[in-house]
């Protein structure tokens, strides 16, 4: 059964050097998607500030990787942070099978 999965995350408030970051400076978070644990990921959307998730509709059951990266204004890229996902199976389990009757 597919669901709905929500990400949600907080805003850099720094570059790597350590100096400030305004948020003004911040142009998007790419959300990348990866249906093979991290082996290829697929962008599903850019998100821009001040909005900080986005709900990913009808996920399959199965091992998910989000990707996320943030753009700067110049284009610059900070490094990507992946966080996985398992989306349960919690359809109910199938009907026995091979019930045989004898008489006793």
């Amino acid at each position: 059964m597919a669901k709905n999965v929500n990400v949600s995350w907080d805003l850099p408030t720094t570059r790597e050097s350590g100096l400030p970051l305004d948020q003004a400076d911040i142009q998007h978070v790419e959300v990348l998607l990866s249906a093979d644990l991290g082996a290829t990921f697929t962008s599903i959307n850019n998100i821009v500030p001040p909005t900080t998730n986005i709900t990913v509709p009808d996920l399959d059951i199965g091992d998910w990787v989000f990707r996320l990266i943030v753009v700067d204004t110049a284009g610059r890229q900070s490094v990507e942070v992946d966080t996985p996902v398992n989306v349960p199976d919690e359809t109910n389990p199938s009907s026995v099978v091979n019930v045989q009757v004898t008489f006793v």
